[in-house]
């Protein structure tokens, strides 16, 4: 499916047919390694990949075959699984210099190298957003939201992930750059604010809530994980094979309450579909 970027946003440079680029240069809030991370984790994480085939599958519940805007997405792991499944187009806006020879290269999907806030997006203009994990990284969140939600046409939906409950705060949100944890109560509240109706919501990882809390909260707490130790967030992404099986079983029994539109009642990860209000 073809498109006209020009619809949606004035001042790109088109370098090939599916990269457009603004000159920026401002300070990144993300980590400057963590996309290098990401590439290199992915396709063998079972929290990427859960997380991106719970995504998806409630693009295919909420969402129109419309063009879908990824803003702060990365290596566009998560666009190239909705672009895949859904058949339909996604445009990634990330300003990071390590995804510009990345994400050209996922089948259906397309970047603006650019910084979404630098962006001369129409107003009411967007059918469909998404933002992966993407909030927590921004110390004045209610001001994004805002400045996102305006971009969006009535009708058009938000699909949001964020890390979830603060008690399981750790180093490892330190060293990820985040500035808080959510609960779905308080980022209901800030989207209705913003003119967003929540049309579904619920949590993810419900089974990552106890070694989360065990393995990385408590050591935080005693003083045993250390700022910038990103072999350790490495290691929590590998599964031992004994635990494996087990894993992907849980995972498998969520994206089954997902697709039913059901949810479990808590988890370390909320994620939350919005529509905006005429």
């Amino acid at each position: 499916m073809r498109f006209d970027i020009s619809q949606f946003c004035s001042g790109l440079k088109q370098v090939k047919q599916n990269l457009w680029t603004l000159n920026c240069s401002e300070r990144e809030t993300f980590p400057g390694d963590v996309h290098k991370f990401n590439f290199s984790t992915e396709d063998q994480s079972f929290w990427f990949l859960h997380r991106a085939q719970c995504i998806s599958a409630i693009v295919e519940k909420f969402f129109s075959r419309d063009l879908f805007f990824d803003i702060g997405g990365g290596t566009g792991f998560v666009a190239e699984m909705i672009a895949k499944k859904n058949k339909m187009p996604v445009v990634v806006i990330e300003p990071h210099p390590d995804v510009k020879d990345i994400v050209p290269l996922r089948p259906g999907v397309s970047l603006i190298h650019a910084n979404f806030e630098r962006l001369e997006i129409f107003p009411e203009s967007l059918p469909a957003v998404g933002l992966f994990d993407v909030i927590e990284h921004i110390e004045d969140d209610e001001k994004f939201l805002e400045n996102v939600a305006n971009k969006v046409k009535p009708g058009g939906k938000i699909l949001i992930t964020v890390p979830a409950l603060e008690f399981l705060w750790s180093m490892e949100d330190q060293n990820a750059g985040h500035f808080r944890r959510y609960d779905l109560g308080k980022l209901t509240s800030l989207l209705e604010q913003k003119k967003m109706r929540v049309i579904y919501s619920s949590h993810l990882f419900s089974f990552l809530v106890p070694p989360i809390f065990f393995l990385r909260t408590v050591p935080t707490w005693l003083g045993l994980r250390k700022p910038g130790n990103w072999q350790a967030y490495r290691q929590d992404h590998k599964l031992n094979p004994i635990f494996s099986s087990f894993i992907s079983w849980l995972s498998s029994w969520e994206l089954g309450l997902i697709k039913k539109e059901s949810s479990p009642v808590f988890g370390s990860s909320i994620i939350v579909c919005a529509e905006k209000l005429s």
